[in-house]
């Protein structure tokens, strides 16, 4: 009886498993974000946003910096990695980059 209880249970495994590598390659395919062509003036109206933002971020930042919440150094290594992820996302044509829900963030 329990040889039988035990293969019973292994077959439902078994039968499970294909079951949920299909599942998770749906998930991947209904998570991509999809890429799209901008026209110039697409592109160009997205510039300006993101420069707005990251204008906005620099004034933020630089308030802290007034209000002694950051020192200066520290808001300028900040704004040197904006300027760079705007450099990034400007030569990537604009598209909206990936967003790894699942993974955990890296920590150094």
């Amino acid at each position: 009886m329990k040889k039988l209880l035990i293969l019973g249970l292994t077959c439902i495994l078994l039968s499970l498993s294909p079951m949920a590598q299909v599942y998770s390659q749906e998930k991947q395919t209904e998570n991509k974000t999809p890429e799209v062509t901008f026209t110039e003036e697409q592109k160009s109206e997205l510039s300006k946003l993101h420069q707005k933002i990251l204008t906005d971020k620099k004034e933020l930042l630089n308030k802290y910096v007034e209000y002694g919440a950051l020192k200066q150094e520290q808001a300028d290594k900040i704004i040197e990695h904006l300027e760079k992820r705007y450099e990034m996302i400007e030569e990537r044509g604009f598209q909206y980059p990936p967003h790894h829900m699942h993974h955990k963030p890296h920590h150094h």
